[in-house]
């Protein structure tokens, strides 16, 4: 009978353990369908986000396109929408070619030749002498020969036909000395007439008879000059090139708001040149697109582990994701928006516009909503996003950065609604203290410090007026409860604390007693005061189903 129960017992625990089993694998199965649900959800969000994100900063990269060309009339003024600097391709080249053209040719002096002269006038001299010193010949034939190889007169062969050996040496080292003195320095291909004659006017003046001037004379002109100082084409382009290469390029800034064209105005080819730089004629933004895509995929991959690894709850929840996800799409919608307003005709003053984006609204709706660890870091992004939508101006990330900051510590611990006012004033004045410091950092004039310091303010209450009005939409949106929500809760007017107050005001008093005493306490360990509080208050709040069931109530 044991063993039977035993048995029994035995069938029914093996029983139980199949359902279980049973149990658990369907739990199981339908925990992995939900999961691999959730998953496809998030990413079809996470592509949706990044499409959208991506369509903001398409309107910043895509250029505006007008038709205009080269010497038609604009019908519209033109103002740039950043400020640019790039290379005047035209007076850059202008500039290379007169440095350029200001280097002279380069010669070469060629010492050879001048040796090879010399040597020229030497065989002249001797060849002259070797004829004189025939044996073979009579004294009429040499005159002859003198006369029509050196064209001298006869009067002139007939003096040098008996020249000693000593007076050649001397007139040839005079010819050489008269060749050495012109073509020393060099003498270039079209100078080479000019110095032969030069050195047969020379010979004139030297001081010796006719005939051996007139030797001289012939053989200057019975020799080839040539010239010594050569071209030389390489080294002249080289040094031609070096100095182009010298010149920096011609830049031409242009300010934010600077009018391009006027309306009316012919447009000219320099104007033309103006506008394709500034993207303004159609270009192609795909590579401008592209890194920001490569920026933004690199920023969803740490925003992803920031919040894994610190932001343990937001990572776990679906809904506050999106909403995380549309926080950050909104503001940077807006900061687009923002930026594409035209201020003020000053350029110096348009370009503060960025002051007026409100990041530190962000800061505080993602504060309140979510965590404000995760608060700081969004301010970081888009202080960045507003960074590069504003044409990397630093000066703007660093302002959003401050007010963001200020805008999280001022919400941190929300308690009343004048925190919200107190929030507003805060983030002005934390603007107006950066943007005096930037200013002043960058001689910046008072004008424009004093201009920016308006935009703060109006920035600082825009933030936090904002900030108060978008968190309904999210709280009816998402069913969620912020700190505003339980403010509003809390409010004695609320219809159902009238009611408890009315109709159970013994119980009424009872919760103010345990909601102050708590509040207290959760102050004490550091806890949420305001949620323990409300939390209180309505924690008897059944007992309006019967009141007079309660002594408190009771008279």
């Amino acid at each position: 009978m044991r063993n039977t129960g035993c048995s029994k017992r035995d069938r029914f625990k093996e029983e139980i353990a199949i359902s279980k089993g049973i149990r658990n694998k369907i739990l199981g199965d339908n925990a992995t369908g939900s999961s691999i649900l959730s998953k496809f959800r998030m990413a079809v969000m996470l592509i949706l986000f990044a499409v959208g994100v991506l369509a903001v900063f398409a309107f910043y990269y895509l250029p505006q396109e007008y038709s205009v060309k080269a010497g038609q009339v604009s019908t519209r003024t033109i103002r740039a929408a950043q400020d640019y600097t790039f290379e005047d391709t035209a007076k850059t080249t202008e500039r290379r070619q007169a440095a350029a053209d200001n280097v002279g040719e380069i010669y070469i002096l060629d010492r050879r030749v001048m040796v090879e002269m010399e040597n020229k006038i030497e065989q002249a001299f001797d060849s002259y002498y070797s004829t004189v010193r025939r044996d073979d010949l009579d004294t009429k034939s040499k005159i002859r020969i003198l006369r029509e190889e050196y064209s001298l007169s006869d009067v002139a062969a007939s003096v040098l036909v008996n020249m000693e050996s000593d007076t050649l040496k001397v007139l040839t080292a005079e010819s050489v000395n008269l060749l050495r003195d012109n073509w020393n320095l060099g003498v270039r291909d079209f100078e080479v007439n000019e110095k032969k004659v030069k050195i047969l006017n020379q010979i004139e003046l030297l001081n010796y008879n006719s005939p051996y001037r007139d030797l001289i004379k012939a053989v200057f002109n019975k020799i080839e000059l040539k010239p010594n100082y050569a071209y030389d084409e390489e080294a002249t382009i080289k040094a031609k090139e070096e100095a182009a290469e010298t010149e920096s390029p011609v830049l031409i800034t242009i300010h934010r708001g600077q009018n391009i064209v006027n309306e009316g105005e012919v447009v000219t080819a320099g104007q033309l040149e103006i506008l394709e730089a500034l993207g303004y004629q159609k270009k192609s933004p795909l590579i401008s697109m592209l890194g920001f895509a490569l920026f933004l995929a690199l920023w969803l991959v740490l925003t992803g582990y920031f919040i894994k690894y610190f932001c343990r709850e937001t990572y776990n929840n679906e809904q506050k994701l999106i909403i995380l996800s549309l926080t950050v799409f909104i503001i940077a919608l807006l900061s687009k928006l923002i930026l594409s307003v035209n201020i003020s005709d000053k350029a110096d003053s348009a370009a503060l516009v960025g002051l007026l984006v409100p990041i530190a609204a962000g800061s505080m709706i993602i504060t309140i909503i979510l965590d404000s660890r995760l608060a700081i870091y969004i301010t970081v992004v888009l202080s960045f996003f507003l960074g590069i939508m504003s044409d990397n101006e630093l000066m703007h990330t660093i302002y959003a950065f401050i007010c963001g900051l200020v805008g999280v510590y001022a919400v941190s611990k929300f308690k009343q609604r004048l925190d919200w006012v107190r929030a507003g004033l805060f983030i002005s004045i934390a603007g107006i203290v950066s943007i005096a410091a930037l200013g002043l950092m960058n001689g910046a004039s008072l004008n424009i410090i004093l201009f920016g310091m308006g935009l703060s303010i109006i920035n600082g209450f825009f933030s936090a007026i904002f900030a108060y009005g978008s968190l309904p939409f999210f709280e009816h949106a998402f069913k969620i409860t912020t700190s505003v929500r339980l403010m509003e809760m809390a409010n004695p007017n609320q219809p159902l604390l009238k009611r408890l107050l009315l109709e159970a005001p013994g119980t009424y008093h009872h919760s103010v007693l345990v909601g102050n005493l708590a509040e207290a306490a959760a102050d004490t360990i550091g806890a949420d005061s305001l949620l323990v509080r409300v939390g209180a208050y309505y924690h008897d709040i059944g007992k309006l189903k019967r009141p007079y069931f309660f002594i408190e109530n009771q008279v």
